[in-house]
């Protein structure tokens, strides 16, 4: 691709192909956060479920209609 000089000398190497190792870590680091995502949602809720009695239930709809007076 492109090399672009730097103040520091060295080029910039530019693509997927030049920078392949920054790009594999992007996608590792990207798997690992959401591989915990994912598991944060399945499993906090089954330990909560579990172990502190909690129930997970959708809030009630609030009324649209207001008090007379």
């Amino acid at each position: 691709m492109n090399a672009t000089p730097t103040t520091a000398g060295r080029p910039v190497r530019l693509g997927l192909r030049e920078n392949s190792l920054q790009f594999t870590l992007l996608v590792i680091v990207n798997v690992c956060v959401g591989g915990l995502a994912g598991l944060e949602r399945t499993i906090v809720p089954l330990i909560g479920s579990e172990t502190f009695g909690l129930t997970s239930e959708p809030a009630p709809a609030p009324s649209s209609s207001t008090p007379s007076a």
